[in-house]
């Protein structure tokens, strides 16, 4: 007869924001950062062949990543508040991302890859990170800079 315990199941409650941050810093996908996260607390000893509780997947690095932004955000728009900001500087870096794209009058879906823009946005003093973006696609008669400047400008009114 199996035993009815009161025991609740135990949860991996593990922070990884420092390892989000990392994965948004240079790039990673949600898959290879679980497993070289998996793989270091493994190699720390954490996680052993009985007791596997601290594994981490794609869907807790991708929480994690959507905590940290969100909290980043947060610090932006309270730093924007206090009048902390006297001049922005932002960067560009063109990544290439692999999407399934549907096919024209189809139901199919066709692998590609694509080219993403992402912003990382600082402020003076102190060279601080405040956030980063991606820009929608414009059409042609829409100038970069002027997409750019209306996303940095709305930041800034939505606090």
């Amino acid at each position: 007869m199996p035993s009815t315990s009161n025991k609740e199941p135990e949860y991996n409650k593990l922070e990884i924001l420092d390892v989000a941050l990392q994965s948004i810093r240079y790039g990673v996908g949600l898959c290879a950062t679980a497993a070289i996260t998996t793989a270091v607390l493994m190699d720390a000893g954490l996680i052993t062949e009985d007791d596997k509780r601290l594994a981490v997947d794609h869907s807790k690095v991708r929480s994690a990543q959507e905590k940290l932004v969100k909290s980043l955000d947060q610090k932006f728009y309270d730093l924007c508040e206090e009048g902390g900001i006297s001049c922005i500087f932002f960067d560009c870096r063109v990544n290439t991302a692999k999407v399934m794209l549907k096919a024209d009058n189809s139901d199919k879906q066709i692998p590609s890859i694509i080219r993403q823009e992402h912003y990382s946005v600082c402020r003076e003093p102190g060279g601080r990170y405040l956030y980063y973006f991606t820009p929608e696609k414009c059409p042609k008669s829409v100038k970069p800079a002027k997409v750019i400047a209306n996303n940095l400008v709305s930041v800034f009114h939505a606090g």
